[in-house]
């Protein structure tokens, strides 16, 4: 029987069945095993790739998120910043109205204080100052007296001046060294002007009493300020007349009306 079975085994076309079939039978098994080795290999080889991927996902998800936050963050800033730039311009305009508003009421004051000061002025206009006039403590109630002499003696004035002529004068400020500043309210502004148009007589007189218009403030220091450019050669002359300021930049030049400080500037750069 066993010589049976070795005789059909070697026979060439069993032999070449049987082998046949344990080829297609390893095959079959060599192919099982190297598709779950390919398999599980690179299933071994993806998961640190997965691992990377689930890292790299859970980065931008966090991005994501940040960025929407960051997002609402910039946005609300926009609103903030435009809401503020809103209340800004809001602020500018309102200063600019207010500028435009104090400015208007500067203008205002400065035309409220001219007419003031021209008011104030010509309420002088019937007064003069007499300067360098000798004067002792006795004679501090005689200044009308001593104003009266200075026209008709000094100055000639034509009808003679009387007490009457004088509404009031006194002393201003101290006798110092024998002399004292007068000034003196005449009755009318034709009296006053009388004298003043005279006041040349008195050039070089030997007390050096000289005579001014009683000027305000302001005008007292246009003609200071006149005076030094006057020193400095910026101009030839400069006089009052009624109480209004004039000056001439030459001898044969157009006399000029000098109403404010900044005309006086002026001066200084023609």
């Amino acid at each position: 029987m066993a010589k049976l079975v070795q005789t059909t085994l070697l026979k060439p076309d069993v032999f070449q069945s049987i082998i046949s079939e344990i080829k297609t039978e390893l095959i079959s098994e060599l192919k099982t095993s190297l598709k779950s080795a390919i398999t599980e290999a690179i299933q071994d080889a993806i998961k640190p790739l997965n691992a990377i991927i689930n890292q790299q996902q859970q980065k931008i998800t966090s991005l994501e998120t940040e960025n929407t936050q960051l997002k609402q963050h910039v946005d609300k800033a926009l609103s903030d910043a435009s809401e503020r730039y809103e209340k800004f311009r809001n602020l500018g305009n309102a200063i600019f109205t207010s500028m435009a508003e104090n400015k208007g009421l500067k203008e205002e004051v400065a035309t409220l204080n001219a007419d003031i000061e021209e008011l104030e002025q010509y309420g002088r206009r019937t007064s003069l100052r007499f300067h360098n006039v000798p004067l002792s403590k006795e004679d501090l109630q005689k200044t009308d007296e001593i104003i009266v002499n200075i026209a008709n003696l000094k100055l000639g004035i034509s009808p003679p001046l009387c007490v009457n002529d004088i509404n009031r004068s006194h002393i201003i400020g101290k006798i110092e060294g024998g002399k004292a500043q007068l000034i003196c309210r005449f009755r009318n502004w034709k009296i006053k002007n009388s004298i003043y148009m005279s006041k040349k007589k008195l050039k070089n007189n030997s007390a050096q009493i000289f005579i001014t218009e009683d000027l305000t403030r302001d005008r007292q220091e246009l003609i200071k300020r006149l005076n030094q450019l006057k020193k400095n050669k910026k101009i030839h002359s400069f006089w009052t007349f009624d109480g209004r300021v004039f000056t001439k930049k030459n001898s044969g030049s157009d006399k000029i009306l000098i109403k404010s400080f900044q005309d006086v500037e002026d001066l200084k750069t023609e």
